[in-house]
């Protein structure tokens, strides 16, 4: 996560070096695509959830968001929901692409957005564009 955090960070400056500092910032895809020390279910997980934690939470005001009360990340979105490339990590998959049943991973994604995001009745937050 200190490598995660440090290349939000490093995106966030380059914003705010570029003017853009006081725009949402969108990661539009990322997750595991490769097993490099990730090809443990649980390891992948844990990694899932802890980078959900932080685009939850992480914020500094130098380089944040001031809008969104200085967050540095205001959207995300987990790569992959069921891509079977040769090049992606299988215990990356919401949903197994063979039989379409959501997988382990799905469930933990699933049971965070029900724990920690209102989704239904939200409105559009007053600063998104």
């Amino acid at each position: 996560l200190e490598i995660f955090d440090d290349q939000i960070r490093a995106f966030r400056k380059w914003m705010k070096d570029h003017g853009q500092q006081q725009k949402p910032l969108i990661v539009s895809e990322y997750g595991i695509i490769y097993t490099g020390g990730m090809d443990d279910p649980d390891v992948v997980k844990d990694f899932m959830l802890d980078t959900f934690d932080y685009f939850m939470t992480a914020k500094d005001c130098n380089l944040g968001y001031h809008a969104d009360d200085c967050r540095l990340v205001q959207r995300w979105a987990w790569y992959s929901l069921d891509d079977a490339s040769v090049n992606v990590n299988e215990y990356a998959y919401l949903f197994n692409p063979e039989n379409r049943q959501m997988t382990a991973l799905g469930r933990a994604y699933a049971s965070y957005a029900q724990d920690y995001l209102d989704v239904r009745g939200t409105e559009v937050p007053g600063y998104w564009p």
